[in-house]
């Protein structure tokens, strides 16, 4: 059909930044986008007939559906649509100050936020520090985010991350974050019959003593050497799998990397791994005979629901995956719609008591096995309300350390067909 015009204008909450430079985007492709003027007015000149999303971005942070405020339409054939208001969502402002190690400003840092303590995962961009340093950052209110630095040459690296937990409408602007030179580490590792292990796959983990994490994959070169580069200094430890069998801590004990430092760690014999499929398939077949194991699990993942901060987790902009159950229970379907399910049940009327039956072996196919151990479970709300089924485990290293997993057993929020 044919296509009409969409104008309209972002109505700002009572953030600082100028609404020039905004970008509004049409339904979800990176290529339908208009840029704001000086007054907050946008204009489509085609858009075709039916219906549509329109959603708000900063400039430097096009990332993500969410935007910063969105709106739907719908449109007419040949009828021009005016006047849309698109409400932007009250961001915390926070302003940051980049420093060199001797406390200088530095130009051209990139401030980054995340909701991993390790950096890894989703992140929110802001602005590049000028001359004097300063960069600013808009984030999502009400849920605790790390702040940190990113220099793209990879030169430098945050010396560590400011936790903060924005409002919607503050503005935070006392933050400074030295960078300082990055470090890297090298090897060469052998198996325990001292032989190179020349063009392995490799997946290193390194735990420094905050509770930061790196890790990821490379490939040992013909030597049997690596090279792990852009790591913040800090006393750590190294863990490398390989083809599923994990070398935990491989210098059995942890080192230290100073600033700028590049280590060699020289050979490192790779022995007495844990073969994760091995362990796990000896779990499966030996779990009836340790069903307090399975009963322990299933406590642990009550006990989880029941501490959890309902009230934090019903808030806007907090993450689903933040919910304490989010590891040890795997869902047919809708995650976040559990989470919520959970906390708008229990906030009012929580769990009281939590029975747990006799393990059994399901005879139902589930994650394409049959026989997993599973509890029947009842649980009595305040007011009397039964939730009861059946709550099956399976043994996995879902973030690297073996445990009992549930599944499927409390998708209450799954309506009965």
């Amino acid at each position: 059909g044919a296509a009409s015009s969409v104008s309209g204008k972002l109505a700002i909450s009572q953030n600082t930044f100028g609404l020039g430079g905004l970008m509004v985007r049409l339904d979800y492709s990176w290529d339908n986008m208009v840029e704001v003027d000086a007054d907050g007015n946008f204009y489509f000149p085609f858009v075709s007939a039916g219906k549509h999303r329109l959603t708000a971005y900063l400039p430097h942070n096009l990332r993500y559906d969410r935007g910063i405020g969105q709106t739907e339409i719908e449109v007419k054939e040949g009828e021009p649509i005016k006047d849309i208001q698109i409400q932007l969502e009250d961001l915390a402002e926070l302003r940051v100050q980049y420093l060199d190690m001797d406390g200088n400003p530095l130009e051209g840092i990139t401030a980054g936020a995340t909701w991993s303590t390790s950096g890894d995962g989703s992140w929110t961009e802001g602005t590049k520090s000028d001359k004097d340093g300063r960069a600013v950052l808009y984030l999502y209110p009400d849920s605790i985010q790390y702040v940190r630095g990113f220099d793209f040459a990879g030169d430098l690296v945050a010396e560590g991350f400011e936790m903060v937990e924005p409002q919607a409408g503050q503005i935070m602007d006392n933050l400074q974050i030295v960078m300082i030179p990055s470090g890297s580490v090298s090897g060469q590792l052998l198996n325990d019959n001292n032989e190179l292990l020349s063009e392995t796959v490799i997946l290193y983990k390194l735990d420094f003593a905050d509770g930061a994490q790196k890790q990821r994959r490379i490939k040992t070169d013909s030597f049997g050497e690596f090279r792990i580069d852009r790591l913040p200094p800090g006393i750590t430890k190294l863990s490398i799998e390989i083809d599923s069998v994990v070398f935990d801590n491989v210098l059995s004990g942890p080192f230290e990397l100073k600033p700028g430092e590049r280590k060699n760690l020289g050979k490192i014999i790779l022995k007495n791994g844990l073969d994760m499929p091995k362990t796990i398939s000896e779990k499966h077949a030996d779990a009836m005979e340790h069903p307090e194991e399975i009963v322990e699990a299933a406590e642990q993942l009550f006990e989880k629901i029941r501490n959890a901060d309902y009230e934090h987790h019903l808030k806007k902009g907090v993450h689903w995956s933040s919910f304490p159950i989010v590891g040890y229970y795997q869902t047919h379907h809708w995650f976040d719609v559990l989470v919520e399910w959970i906390c708008t049940t229990f906030k009012d009327n929580p769990i009281v008591q939590v029975e747990i039956g006799e393990v059994f072996k399901n005879p139902e196919r589930l994650n394409q096995k049959t026989g997993l151990p599973t509890v029947p479970y009842k649980l009595t709300l305040k007011d009397g309300t039964i939730l009861e089924g059946n709550l099956p485990f399976e043994y996995n290293f879902d973030g690297g350390k073996g445990h009992w997993h549930g599944i499927h057993g409390i998708d209450w929020h799954i309506k009965e067909e």
